[in-house]
């Protein structure tokens, strides 16, 4: 599933994997990834969140199912 959430902090709206929020739905995990392409690879493969990926305080606008549209 893919969730569409807005970045509290830069004003922001990006589409991620549902799991890339925290239980509460007020944290999102992000890549640290310099290049926009990579981010993208990264929602799209549903990459892992590991240690070197920020936190993000972000409040959900809207859960989808199996696709998502960029």
């Amino acid at each position: 599933m893919y969730t569409i959430v807005l970045f509290k902090e830069s004003n922001g709206v990006e589409v991620i994997p549902t799991f890339w929020l925290s239980v509460d739905q007020t944290v999102a995990f992000w890549p640290p990834y310099k290049r926009g392409e990579k981010a993208k690879a990264a929602v799209l493969t549903m990459e892992q969140p590991d240690e070197t990926w920020g936190e993000f305080f972000v409040k959900v606008l809207k859960t989808y199912g199996e696709t998502a549209y960029f």
